[in-house]
């Protein structure tokens, strides 16, 4: 049996040994791979659940951060090919959108194995973009109203001068990674989107969520769940069930068809 070593860029890689197909999570800015822990326990051993971790926090936070996405694009193209031996997915939330999506153009312009589908929540499309003010150079007390509203920095963070000087920096530079990002446009990629978002997301409006076809020449569809922006920490949130119907049936298809673009993804 083929075994990788032990890397911190991905969590829970070969957990599940016999999985047919893996999910990589790539988390929003400010966050990391511990927002997809509860995912876990939710999906069956066909499907493995790799939650990834960028340099800057958590087990990592003495790394530095990256500050350019194409430098991020290569280290992450570089780091996840020998991983990509058997039929993944990515999904992305927020700032993890963009990363899975140009993750994707990455691999394809490499001629490197590619996933079999994207799962983009979160995200406006990127010929929509924000009409609001680059976040990163708000000064810190609008920079603090702006995390508020989304709603997805706890409460005990404000309350705390030590903890808002620990992950303000984190986030700053989060999003002037994205920021700085100049979307470089080309041809529809040919892999299915899903695109997801938030009933209450006033900055992601439903028009930008669907904006995401013109991004493919495969299948595309969207859905909108209850909350804001960060709908995806909702209990009740039904994003997972549907990830784990979507991935169950990509699994069910291939063989049932023998689908070449989900099982013809080995490196060569």
């Amino acid at each position: 049996m083929q075994t990788f070593k032990k890397i911190s860029w991905f969590k829970n890689i070969n957990s599940k040994p016999k999985a047919k197909i893996r999910l990589f999570c790539f988390h929003h800015a400010g966050g990391g791979a511990s927002v997809f822990k509860p995912w876990l326990r939710h999906f069956p051993q066909e499907i493995e659940i790799c939650p990834v971790l960028l340099p800057g926090r958590e087990t990592r936070i003495k790394e530095t951060p990256y500050i350019s996405m194409e430098r991020l694009l290569n280290r992450l193209a570089y780091e996840i090919e020998p991983f990509l031996d058997k039929p993944c997915a990515f999904f992305g939330h927020s700032m993890g959108s963009t990363i899975s999506y140009e993750l994707t153009r990455c691999l394809l312009k490499w001629e490197k194995p590619t996933p079999v589908k994207l799962f983009l929540s979160g995200r406006r499309a990127p010929h929509m973009p924000s009409p609001k003010p680059k976040i990163s150079e708000l000064p810190h007390d609008e920079f603090l109203e702006e995390l508020r509203e989304q709603n997805g920095t706890p409460e005990e963070v404000f309350e705390s001068e030590e903890l808002l000087e620990f992950v303000i920096p984190i986030l700053r530079t989060d999003y002037r990674l994205l920021e700085h990002h100049e979307h470089i446009p080309g041809p529809p990629i040919d892999i299915p989107i899903t695109a997801f978002g938030g009933s209450d997301d006033r900055d992601v409006p439903i028009e930008t969520i669907r904006g995401w076809e013109k991004y493919t020449s495969s299948h595309f569809d969207f859905e909108i769940f209850p909350g804001g922006h960060f709908y995806i920490k909702s209990p009740q949130s039904k994003l997972v069930p549907r990830i784990g119907r979507d991935l169950l049936n990509l699994i069910n298809k291939s063989k049932s068809t023998n689908d070449p673009q989900l099982l013809i993804r080995t490196l060569t």
